[in-house]
């Protein structure tokens, strides 16, 4: 479509990147080992190498974090509300758009991830499986590097233990939370185009965009 676009006059406003990070080893030690005992012998020994490798002492004990139970409720609106405006452009996450978007997605089964404090919901995380592969669609919550890392940390731990083989984030390249990914091993992959289209009285060029692959029209 980028061809289209040109002959409009209308060029990216940025590049999605694709962030990856390996959680298992198995399917790469059997594309090149036939012999099964081999092959598990390595994989436990890399599989165990790449846990070792997300133990770090950083994770906030304080924080809470499980599988959110039903539907979103107004603490996520609230949430939303407090924290939203901090990150430039960004879709209003409601507790009724979350459960429109996700939840109720009519293909795409996502599971939700809280990271909460005394009760108080302070971050979340979208996520589906797609066969051996994990996506993260939505990663927000307050400004607090250290919530936010131990969520990431425990929902990585989570798909490992499910047999995940890699997680992805795909994302903008401003994304705030680029920079703590790839600090817990995630690794940036390939690039795409990112098209937005503005009216001539607001331009969209050099605004911050808080934007992950659940904003998009998918």
């Amino acid at each position: 479509m980028m061809a289209v676009y040109r002959r409009l006059h209308i060029n990216p406003l940025a590049q999605m990147l694709r962030l990856a990070k390996p959680l298992r080893v198995d399917g790469k030690i059997r594309e090149y080992f036939k012999t099964p005992i081999v092959a598990q012998g390595l994989s436990a020994a890399g599989n165990l190498l790449l846990a070792l490798t997300d133990q770090t002492p950083k994770e906030c004990e304080s924080v809470a974090i499980g599988l959110q139970q039903g539907s979103c409720g107004e603490e996520f609106s609230a949430l939303a509300r407090q924290v939203g405006g901090c990150y430039g452009v960004c879709v209003q996450r409601s507790a009724e758009y979350l459960n429109w978007r996700y939840l109720a997605h009519a293909y795409r089964r996502y599971e939700l991830l809280t990271a909460r404090r005394d009760g108080e919901l302070l971050a979340y995380a979208f996520f589906s499986q797609n066969g051996v592969d994990a996506t993260v669609a939505d990663l927000f919550g307050l400004q607090d590097i250290t919530v936010v890392s131990t969520l990431v940390r425990r929902l990585i731990v989570l798909l490992r233990e499910r047999g995940m083989m890699s997680v992805s984030a795909p994302m903008i390249e401003s994304h705030p939370w680029i920079p703590l990914l790839r600090s817990q091993g995630f690794i940036v992959r390939e690039a795409r185009p990112m098209i937005v289209y503005s009216s001539k009285t607001r331009r969209c060029d050099g605004m911050n965009w808080f934007f992950m692959q659940g904003d998009r029209d998918s």
